[in-house]
């Protein structure tokens, strides 16, 4: 190989190593500039809140006329403070305290107007409480359609802030949507005792025919607490929809099976003899309309537990065949 050549291969060399320098120097610099540009996305959040969630005593929101306001329970578990029997659902009511201990915005809003964020009256207010009597209280205003936020006074400190639009979404609950409805138990129809059905003319029966079991059970599923028309009511509202003592019922007796622990560290499984009555009240017919403007009439009977707070709706044709057990005679047995 000649001077030239070993020359040309050289310069060849030396070009592909500055090619490769100059690429991995552009992609280095695009990779800082991407860090930075992150860095400088976080650096934009401004902290507002900074505190322990379970630190939380007390939680109030709402509109103005229609307030909701918790209390932390000594077990810890929240619970509405006017009514503190109501099923409420406390890991919701937690998840809006902790959304609270941690709020940052994306940016202060300079001007002083409540009117033009939305503050006059505010969307949704929300004060809570800490153990140490440290109060924090906000001010939801008006949507940011242009930055995807929504206007955010804190109180307290008499500042405006743009904030996410999920923190708002969080406190999207009524008192109805926070309720937490009986759970149905599962039943084996296998393992099944027996019906005991009284009507509301007081004929009263019990059924233990495999059949019969079987069937009712079936139409017990029917009425599984659904939340649909579900409401809370005092012993006096319940008695006003009919449950009394002396109404109609259902009660269907099952086996459990538990599993238990026994002295020497093992594991057994045990049945035990379990109940769920269901006591019946007055008839209700409830309107609705369709979009198109139809209205629909649907017959319904309340219903509910012995020691439920909550009052259902079973439909007509479920009660009905529930009842006919109140007259059942159960199949001769073919020889």
């Amino acid at each position: 190989m000649n001077k030239s050549v070993k020359t040309a291969v050289a310069l060849l060399v030396l070009c592909v190593l500055a090619v490769a320098l100059f690429l991995g120097y552009r992609a280095l610099k695009a990779k800082n500039a991407e860090t930075e540009s992150a860095d400088d996305t976080t650096e934009k959040l401004i902290p507002i809140t900074d505190f322990d969630s379970a630190d939380a005593v007390s939680l109030t929101y709402g509109a103005e006329d229609d307030l909701l306001v918790f209390e932390r329970g000594e077990t810890g578990a929240w619970r509405l403070s006017d009514l503190p029997d109501y099923p409420v659902n406390t890991g919701i009511v937690e998840n809006m305290a902790s959304a609270l201990s941690s709020v940052a915005a994306k940016r202060e809003i300079e001007r002083d107007d409540d009117e033009a964020f939305g503050f006059a009256p505010p969307s949704l207010s929300v004060t809570l409480t800490l153990k140490d009597g440290a109060k924090y209280s906000f001010e939801f205003g008006s949507e940011n359609a242009y930055d995807g936020g929504v206007y955010f006074k804190d109180v307290t400190n008499t500042k405006n802030y743009l904030v996410d639009s999920s923190l708002k979404s969080v406190f999207d609950y009524t008192k109805e949507t926070l309720m937490v409805t009986d759970t149905y138990p599962e039943i084996d129809n296998s393992k099944l005792n027996y019906l005991t059905v009284c009507d509301e003319t007081g004929a009263t029966n019990k059924v233990t025919d495999e059949t019969g079991l079987e069937d009712a059970a079936s139409i017990f599923e029917k009425m599984s607490f659904s939340s649909e028309g579900a409401e809370y009511c005092t012993p006096e509202e319940r008695e006003a929809r009919g449950i009394k003592d002396a109404s109609a019922y259902a009660e269907l007796s099952y086996k459990k099976k538990n599993t238990v622990t026994n002295s020497d560290g093992t594991m057994s499984e045990v049945w035990s003899d379990e109940t769920l009555k269901l006591i019946f009240g007055d008839v209700v017919t409830v309107a609705s309309t369709d979009d198109d403007g139809n209205e629909t009439l649907t017959t319904s009977y309340y219903y509910s537990t012995p020691d439920s707070t909550i009052v259902y709706l079973a439909s007509e044709a479920a009660y009905e065949e529930l009842m006919r057990y109140a007259t059942y005679t159960a199949p001769e047995e073919s020889e």
